[in-house]
C-alpha cells in the first residue's frame, strides 16, 4: 500500500484553518452572544468607561478593567455576571456611574476585606466626594451588592428601582455585609411600585465602618427607606446616626423589618438616630419584627393612614420631648385610619411628655396585646399637662389585653408651676370604644402638684371598659383628690365607663381613694374586689346621676369602704366590710338608693348617718386575712342578692346566679360537691 501525503502547503493551510475557527470560537464566547456568567476583575481605581461596550471583556482604552467599564459590560453581555476586585482600592467616580439593568449582576468585594486592629472591614471604597448622583443604582433583577464601603455621594448610597425584583444589599455570607454612610440623602432607597421582593441585610448604614461613630458619619436623610412596592425585606442590619430615621416603609403593600439593631452601636451604646427609630406613613402595611430599637427621639411612629404590625421588639430608652409631638416615645401611632397591633413586645424606660411608653392619637386604632411596658415617663418640668406614663390615648381608640404595665410615672412640676400629670400606668383622654382587659398595672404612680390615677386616669371619652384587671400598688403623690388605682372624670359628660371584674389592691394616695370618680356620668362597677389599699376604696364626688355599684366587695382599706361627697348613687349586691373608716361616708348633698347590701366590721361603724342596709353581718370570708374573700358555704349573704339587678358573672367567673340566688359582693359560690366519707 502507497502512503497518501498532503503537499505541505496543503498542512499549513489546514493549521490555519483550524486555528482561525479556535479564534472565531474564542470571540464569540467573549462577545454579546455569549453565555455568561463572566467574572470582570476590577483592577484599576481609575473611572474611564469600557473601550468596546458588548464585546464581553472588561477593559478600558488602556488595557484596565475599571468599575465603570464592569458596569458597562455586565449590562451589555447576556447572563449574569460577577464583578470583583483585584486589591484594595478607592474608586471616586467623575460622573454618575452607569445604572445596573443587567439582569443577576453582582458586585462582590467581599474578598478584599483586611483586618484592622482586630476587626475585618471593606477593602473597597466607593467615594463620591460629594458628587450629586447616587453611588450604585439598579434597575434590574436578581442582582447583589457586597461587601463595600459607600460613601459621601450627593443622593442615596444605593438605589433599588422601577422593576427591580430580587436584589440582595448585603448578605449573611462572609464579608457581605456593606457600609453605607455620609450620603446626603437616604443610605439604602428601594423606590417603585414594581420594586419587590428585595432585600437589605446584615449592613451597617449609618456607622463607620466597625460599627461606632463616626465624625460626620450618618445619612443626611433616613438610613433604609423603602417606597412602594411590596415583599421588601429589612433584616439584621445595624442602622444608626442617621439624620431622620433609622428604617421607613411608605406606601408599600406589604414588607418586613426584622432582626435590625437601630439607634445604637456594634457594641449596644447609644448611637442614634436623629428623630425615629422606624417611620411607617402613606397606607404601608408592614411588620416589624424582632428588633432592638433604643435611644432614638422616638421608636417607632405609625401615621398616614398606615397599618403596621409590630411584634417581638425590644423598644427603649427613646426619648420625644425635644419632638414638635413630644407623645410617643417608644411608639406613636397617629392619626385617621392608623392602626397598629402591637404584639409581645418588651417596651421600657422611654420618655414622652404624653405616653412614654406608647401613644394613641388623633382617630388612630392601636391593639396592644401581651407586652411588658415597664418603666417609661411622662414628664416635664415646666408648666402644662402631662400623662400616660405607659399607655396614653388620645381622641383614639385602644384595646390593651393581658399586658405588663409596671413601674411606669407621669411626673410634673411639685412647685406651684401649673401643671397636671395624669395616668401613672395609662391615661385614656377623650378615648373612644376602648378597652383594658386582663392586665396587672402594678406599681405605677404619679407625681407633681395636681393629677391623679396612679394605675389608670380616664379623662372624657365615650364607652371605656376597664375589666379584669389587676390593678396594684399603684400610687399618687400629690395634693389633688384623686384615684391611687383608677381615677374617672368624665367631666359630667355622656361618657359611659364600666369598671368590672378587677382587683384594685394596696394602692395608695394623699387624697381620694383606690377608685375616686370626680365629676362623672354613666360610670358602672361590677364584681370588683377593692380591698386593702392604703385609702378609702370607692370615693365618689360632685358626680350626677347613673353611678351604680353592684357586686363589688369593698374590704380593708384605710379609710371608709364608700364615701359618697355630693353626688347620687345606686347601691346594689355590694359587700362593704372590715374598712379603717365608715363603711359608706356621707358628705354634702348626697343621694343613694341602697338595695341588698351587707355593710358590716367597719371600724367607724355602718355610716356617718343614721342609715339600714339590708344586712350588717359577718359575710363569712374565707381567709381575708390571707386575701381569700371568697364566702364559706355557710356565709349568710348567699342567695340573697337583688334579682332585680343581675349580672351573668361573677369576679370568680362563675355564672351567676347559683343556687336559690345571687351572692352578694364579687364572688358568687358554686355548689359544693359532695364526696363520699371515704374520699373526704
Amino acid at each position: 500500500m502507497v502512503a497518501y501525503r498532503f503537499p505541505r502547503i496543503f498542512a499549513l493551510l489546514l493549521s490555519s484553518l483550524v486555528l482561525a475557527g479556535l479564534m472565531v470560537a474564542f470571540i464569540l464566547i467573549s462577545s454579546g452572544s455569549a453565555a455568561g456568567e463572566e467574572i470582570f476583575i476590577v483592577n484599576s481605581s481609575g473611572d474611564s468607561a469600557d473601550s468596546s461596550m458588548g464585546d464581553c471583556t472588561c477593559a478600558t482604552s488602556s488595557g484596565d478593567c475599571t468599575l465603570r467599564a464592569a458596569i458597562q459590560e455586565a449590562n451589555a453581555c447576556s447572563g449574569g455576571q460577577t464583578i470583583r476586585f483585584n486589591s484594595s482600592m478607592t474608586i471616586v467616580p467623575a460622573t454618575a456611574l452607569p445604572v445596573i439593568t443587567g439582569d443577576y449582576t453582582v458586585i462582590d468585594g467581599s474578598n478584599q476585606w483586611y483586618d484592622w486592629s482586630g476587626t475585618m472591614v471593606p477593602g473597597v471604597t466607593l467615594d463620591g466626594e460629594s458628587l450629586d448622583a447616587y453611588g450604585l443604582t439598579i434597575n434590574a433583577s436578581h442582582c447583589a451588592i457586597y461587601g463595600l464601603y459607600i460613601i459621601n455621594f450627593g443622593q442615596a448610597g444605593i438605589l433599588v428601582f422601577n422593576v427591580a425584583e430580587d436584589n440582595h444589599i448585603g448578605g449573611e455570607g462572609e464579608n457581605q455585609r456593606n457600609v453605607v454612610t455620609k450620603n446626603a440623602q437616604n443610605g439604602i432607597l428601594i423606590f417603585g411600585a414594581d420594586a419587590k421582593n428585595n432585600v437589605v441585610s446584615s449592613n451597617y448604614v449609618g456607622t463607620n465602618v466597625k460599627g461606632y461613630y463616626e465624625l460626620d458619619g450618618g445619612n443626611g436623610c433616613h438610613g433604609v427607606s423603602v417606597w412602594y412596592g411590596e415583599g421588601n425585606v429589612i433584616t439584621d442590619n445595624l442602622i444608626a446616626s442617621n439624620k431622620w430615621s433609622g428604617a421607613t416603609m411608605d406606601g408599600v403593600d406589604s414588607g418586613i423589618i426584622a432582626n435590625n439593631r437601630i439607634g445604637m452601636d456594634i457594641g449596644g451604646g447609644s448611637l442614634p438616630n436623629s428623630y425615629y427609630g422606624v417611620h411607617i406613613s402613606n397606607m404601608a402595611k408592614p411588620q416589624i419584627i424582632g428588633n432592638e430599637i433604643a435611644f432614638n427621639k422616638r421608636g417607632i411612629l405609625v401615621t398616614g393612614g398606615s397599618q403596621a404590625i409590630i411584634d417581638g421588639n425590644q423598644i427603649y430608652q427613646n426619648n420625644a420631648t425635644s419632638l414638635d409631638a413630644p407623645d410617643g416615645g417608644g411608639v406613636l401611632i397617629t392619626g385617621t385610619l392608623s392602626q397598629a397591633n402591637l404584639y409581645q413586645n418588651t417596651i421600657y424606660e422611654n420618655t414622652a411628655l404624653y405616653g412614654g411608653g406608647v401613644a394613641v392619637e388623633d382617630s388612630a386604632i392601636g391593639i396592644v396585646d401581651h407586652n411588658i411596658i415597664q418603666e417609661n415617663d411622662a414628664v416635664r418640668s415646666d408648666a402644662g399637662n402631662l400623662g400616660g406614663g405607659g399607655i396614653y390615648v388620645n381622641s383614639a381608640v385602644m384595646t390593651a389585653t393581658y399586658n405588663t404595665i409596671i413601674s411606669n410615672t407621669a411626673e410634673g412640676p411639685t412647685s406651684s408651676v401649673f401643671g397636671f400629670p395624669d395616668g401613672g400606668g395609662v391615661y385614656l383622654f377623650d378615648a373612644g370604644d376602648s378597652r383594658l382587659n386582663g392586665n396587672e398595672i402594678r406599681g405605677n404612680q404619679v407625681i407633681g402638684n395636681g393629677g391623679g390615677g396612679g394605675g389608670v386616669m380616664v379623662l372624657r371619652g365615650g364607652n371605656i371598659r376597664i375589666e379584669n384587671n389587676t390593678i396594684y400598688d399603684n400610687y399618687v403623690n400629690t395634693m389633688s383628690i384623686s384615684g391611687s388605682g383608677v381615677h374617672v372624670n368624665t367631666e359630667l359628660g355622656p361618657t359611659k365607663v364600666y369598671i368590672e371584674g378587677n382587683r384594685v389592691e394596696e394602692n395608695s394616695t394623699l387624697s381620694g381613694g383606690a377608685i375616686n370618680l370626680y365629676e362623672s356620668y354613666y360610670v358602672t362597677l361590677t364584681n370588683n374586689l377593692i380591698i386593702n389599699n392604703s385609702d378609702p376604696g370607692l370615693n365618689i364626688q360632685d358626680c350626677g346621676t347613673f353611678i351604680q355599684s353592684n357586686f363589688n366587695t369593698i374590704a380593708m382599706n384605710s379609710g371608709s369602704g364608700t364615701i359618697l361627697n355630693n353626688s347620687r348613687l345606686y347601691l346594689y349586691n355590694t359587700l362593704i366590710t372590715l374598712n379603717s373608716g365608715y363603711g359608706v361616708e356621707l358628705i354634702g348633698m348626697w343621694g343613694m338608693t341602697s338595695t341588698r347590701n351587707d355593710v358590716w366590721g367597719n371600724r367607724d361603724g355602718a355610716s356617718n348617718i343614721d342609715t339600714e342596709f339590708y344586712l350588717e353581718v359577718d359575710p363569712l370570708f374565707f381567709n381575708a386575712d390571707e386575701r381569700n374573700f371568697a364566702l364559706r358555704p355557710e356565709s349568710p349573704v348567699l342567695d340573697v342578692g337583688d334579682d332585680g339587678h343581675p349580672v351573668t358573672t361573677s369576679y370568680n367567673g362563675v355564672t351567676r346566679p347559683v343556687g336559690g340566688g345571687y351572692d352578694i359582693g364579687a364572688y358568687e359560690m358554686p355548689l359544693p360537691t359532695w364526696l363520699p366519707v371515704i374520699l373526704r
